[in-house]
């Protein structure tokens, strides 16, 4: 796997890295639990501020066609936000494919927060993850939806 670290100096310039990584090694396995941080997955800084304002979900699965089933009850967000954080917190929900070889695609999630006025017009966030069979506790409750 090759991985590609930006940062931007002092100064101002851009520098790029690429390494190589084992899959097998230490550093792998590291990665894979930075990379399924819910910071790391919603793409987020604050992720408890962005978890508060979530007010839809939309699930597609690959097995219903993809017509998307909308998720707006709180408590049943709530529950599948736990089932996110539970694989987060044991390193399966990492976004790159790379994780999850020999795994099916189970489908994807697009969370919503409410549109927002600021001074510069209206802004929506959301994010979408991808969902595999390895990510158990997300999968146990998708099955729950059927």
């Amino acid at each position: 796997m090759t991985v590609n670290v930006r940062y931007k100096l002092k100064s101002g310039r851009l520098v790029l890295r690429e390494y190589e990584v084992d899959a097998r090694s230490d550093m792998a396995t590291d990665l894979r639990m930075f990379l399924s941080d819910p910071r790391s997955v919603f793409e987020v800084n604050d992720w408890p501020a962005l978890k508060e304002t979530l007010d839809v979900a939309v699930v597609y699965l690959m097995d219903d066609g993809s017509k998307g089933k909308e998720i707006r009850d709180p408590a049943a967000l709530g529950q599948l936000i736990a089932a996110i954080e539970a694989d987060c917190t044991a390193g399966l929900m990492a976004q790159h494919d790379y994780y999850h070889l020999r795994q099916e695609y189970v489908g994807g999630i697009e969370f919503t927060v409410p549109i927002k006025q600021t001074n510069q017009g209206a802004v929506a966030r959301g994010a979408y993850i991808s969902i595999y069979e390895d990510c158990v506790n997300t999968v146990a409750f998708l099955e729950t939806l059927q």
